[in-house]
């Protein structure tokens, strides 16, 4: 005869049961409760009552009823199991950890504990064993769809993108509506640059579910990539239409319509960019900012912002040991994606190989494509160990740097197209510093960044996380390229001769409607001048052509650039007369080579890193006099240079003779400088020396000629 005690638990809890298969919780909940009261050794009972508080979102109570389970029976594998799940949703993640654990102790087979066990260990960035976790899952139940598309999770967290893409595409194999890995498919194939498949990918995630907004906004990335502009901003405002807060998706659009110079509620999507991020809003990359904003507290805040929502893991200082003991030789890591034919390669490449063998060891860890072109190959070449690691994921690049000692990681790329900050949010070494490739801070890990006293006067520092690393000159040139062969017709490049030919060959993202309005303001006052750019999309073309028009200014006297190899680029300069700069984001490597060609930049001087470059270029030339402070000067130089072809004609003598004699282009005499600034921060740091700004590590200060333009004529007024 059974116990009454045991039948009356045993009702109470098959009661329980049948309120819960009606959602009745609250029911259920009590039912449970009687049948402990009657029982209180239960398990089953003490598990499903676990079950009814957490569907009533009562987590605490829901973990406390799974632990009462297995004190009970330790080796009860549900419970464990159960036990984690609420853990995990409690953002106790090392004791979920703990929880799957002891479930699969208690039952090897429990293919869920080991894939959620997976879970746990990736978002605890411990991404080889989350793998073997899930690998282990799909062993015991190959058609365990969840498994597979968390396999692809972390395979694209370590970078193995092949592996990751067959992942997801065996999970829709299994489950061909399964939203979230044809999204995730899509993002995959971004990154392998298979475009139109990424486009298919994310059409067939939104004919599932047509209110994806993150499908609409990477679908609109792929479409923007392939050149299919109008229907990349078509895709964006779909995006936003169906989440108008979502993250930076508002930035990404504005971002492809300055590439292609659609200027439509330009001002309106500035002020309102600047209102979001004074809010702490994730409205747009710090990369537009540069060439939306001349606020470098704003650029700054703008970072900070990005550098939350996108890098929140952060080693701390102390997280990679400092050497004890000076070595004969400093251990220099460079890290870039653009170590190729890219203007950060063609800049540094002489830079790299006049280092100091006898004083540094030279590393690349290059994380881009891997290319065949002859830049490359010289790069290859200039460094002591050049490494690629584009197939490394972050925690895999730390880890080898690591392993080599690298003192100071130099980041060539900031915020850049390929860039990897997550490897400096790791701390690949003691001593971390930005340098040339993003114009501005990163807010994020690094100690240094590296600048001249024209980029971030001493008043501005504020407006950096980072010490500034002062040099006399910021840019570094390749002092052993050839001199572009002088240009003896401009017919060769498509222009007439005997006008006055103003150029930019700035990307076409740098030029905004105040930048636009100036350059038509010099054309209507100087007659029969043209206006020479680089902008290779035809809708951007079409559309610098219809803002000419609005500004008074016929079509035929924009003339646009197509892409031409290197050298061949380099020489079309020498057929221009005047190099006009935009604004807020200056010229860099299109300044310099301007003045290798000897031709002439005029800048307008900001308040932002980015809006300070060719001033730094400039003065570097011993040009200063071609930077320009307000809008109205930065016209009048142009317009009083444009009609003295004498004056001209001085600077471009200067930069023939002194070429090789400029600062901007004396690349030992700047290698030098730049290690001397590494030694400066080297020895800081062992002597215990926290990161400060250095102003002189060169000693002695540089000194650069000036001249001035003696005979410009002066403007009359009425």
């Amino acid at each position: 005869m059974r116990d009454l005690t045991t039948s009356t638990a045993e009702e109470h809890f098959l009661r329980g049961n049948g309120h819960a298969q009606c959602g009745r919780w609250p029911a259920a909940l009590a039912s449970y409760e009687l049948a402990i009261a009657a029982k209180p050794n239960f398990i089953q009972a003490h598990f499903n009552r676990g079950v009814a508080l957490q569907r009533l979102g009562r987590r605490d109570a829901a973990e406390a009823s799974y632990a009462a389970a297995v004190t009970i029976a330790p080796a009860y594998a549900p419970g464990w199991f159960n036990r984690g799940v609420v853990l995990h949703e409690m953002q106790r993640s090392s004791e979920a950890l703990a929880s799957y654990e002891r479930a699969i102790a208690a039952q090897a087979d429990h293919a869920e504990a080991h894939c959620n066990r997976g879970t746990v260990l990736l978002e605890l960035q411990r991404e080889p064993e989350a793998l073997a976790s899930y690998e282990a899952a799909i062993a015991l139940r190959p058609q365990f769809v969840e498994a597979w598309f968390n396999r692809g999770n972390v395979l694209q967290r370590l970078g193995r993108r092949e592996p990751a893409l067959a992942s997801y595409e065996r999970c829709l194999e299994l489950a061909p509506a399964y939203v979230d890995a044809l999204y995730n498919r899509g993002n995959i194939l971004m990154e392998l640059r298979r475009f139109e498949a990424a486009v298919a990918s994310f059409d067939q995630a939104i004919a599932l579910r047509p209110q994806h907004a993150g499908s609409h906004l990477n679908r609109g990335n792929a479409l923007n990539a392939l050149q299919r502009h109008e229907e990349a901003l078509d895709s964006y405002g779909r995006a936003l239409a169906i989440e108008p807060q979502l993250e930076f998706a508002e930035g990404v659009r504005r971002s492809a319509m300055q590439d292609i110079c659609d200027w439509r509620g330009f001002d309106a999507a500035v002020a309102g960019f600047d209102r979001a991020i004074d809010r702490g809003e994730k409205i747009c990359s710090p990369f537009l900012q540069l060439s939306l904003s001349g606020s470098a507290a704003r650029q700054r805040r703008t970072a900070e912002i990005w550098a939350r929502a996108k890098y929140p893991y952060r080693a701390p200082a102390g997280a990679c040991a400092r050497r004890e003991a000076r070595r004969d030789k400093i251990r220099l890591g460079y890290f870039s994606a653009d170590l190729r034919n890219h203007p950060v390669g063609a800049l540094t490449a002489a830079l790299f190989e006049s280092h100091d063998r006898t004083g540094f060891e030279t590393t690349a860890f290059s994380f881009g494509p891997v290319t065949q072109d002859p830049l490359r190959a010289r790069l290859e070449r200039a460094f002591d160990r050049f490494i690629d690691v584009h197939g490394c994921s972050d925690r895999e690049i730390v880890a080898i740097a690591r392993e080599l000692q690298i003192d100071i990681a130099v980041d060539l790329m900031g915020y850049t197209d390929g860039c990897r900050p997550g490897v400096f949010a790791g701390r690949v070494a003691p001593l971390q510093v930005g340098y040339l490739g993003y114009l501005g801070t990163l807010a994020l890990n690094l100690d240094y960044l590296i600048a001249d006293q024209v980029l971030v006067p001493a008043e501005q520092r504020e407006h950096y996380a980072e010490k500034i690393l002062y040099l006399p000159w910021y840019q570094p040139n390749d002092h052993r390229r050839s001199v572009p062969a002088p240009v003896t017709s401009r017919l060769e490049f498509g222009l007439p001769e005997g006008t006055t030919v103003f150029c930019c060959f700035n990307s076409s993202f740098k030029i905004n409607p105040e930048t636009f309005a100036s350059w038509m303001r010099i054309l209507r006052r100087t007659p029969g001048s043209l206006l020479w750019l680089y902008a290779p999309a035809a809708i951007a073309r079409q559309n610098l052509t219809a803002s000419a028009a609005v500004h008074g200014v016929a079509a035929n006297r924009l003339l646009f650039a197509d892409w031409l190899p290197p050298e061949e680029h380099l020489r079309r300069y020498g057929a221009a007369d005047l190099f006009l700069d935009s604004a807020p984001y200056n010229a860099g490597t299109t300044a310099s080579d301007a003045l290798w060609a000897s031709l002439p930049v005029i800048t307008l001087r900001g308040d932002t890193f980015a809006g300070r470059m060719a001033a730094s270029v400039l003065t570097a030339a011993g040009l200063s006099e071609l930077i320009t402070s307000t809008r109205d000067d930065y016209e009048n130089l142009a317009v009083s240079l444009a009609s003295d072809s004498a004056a001209l004609g001085r600077i471009r003598a200067r930069l023939e003779r002194d070429r090789h004699q400029m600062p901007l282009f004396d690349t030992p005499r700047f290698t030098a400088g730049l290690e001397s600034a590494y030694r400066a921060i080297y020895a800081r740091a062992l002597a215990g020396q926290a990161p400060d700004h250095v102003e002189n590590a060169w000693g002695e200060p540089v000194r650069f000629a000036a001249q001035s333009i003696s005979a410009m004529p002066q403007l009359q007024g009425k």
